[in-house]
């Protein structure tokens, strides 16, 4: 185990292959902002470049078509973020002409 695994490597162990995957905090945390923000229709979550990922990004979606309300996420990006789900162009060699 990697100190840097976190809490999924931990949640793994005691799950069955049968259960259900607990989300993240960071997607746990905008769940719970979607929550509060039913109470006033629309709100912004300011958060650090920590949580920006590509789960956090995308959770407000799914919360938005479930729900008239409305959240915004601020944050500021990461200067080596790049998206997990893009795939990297790569160098065309040379010798590949």
């Amino acid at each position: 185990m990697n100190l840097q695994d976190g809490v999924q490597t931990i949640l793994g162990w005691k799950k069955s292959k049968c259960e259900v995957q607990t989300p993240s905090h960071v997607v746990q945390m905008i769940e719970q902002g979607f929550e509060a923000a039913k109470g006033f229709g629309q709100a912004l979550l300011l958060l650090d470049r920590y949580f920006l990922s590509v789960p956090a990004l995308e959770r407000p979606n799914a919360c938005h078509l479930a729900s008239e309300t409305r959240m915004h996420l601020v944050t500021k990006a990461k200067s080596t973020w790049l998206p997990t789900n893009v795939p990297l162009q790569k160098k065309r060699d040379e010798t590949d002409n």
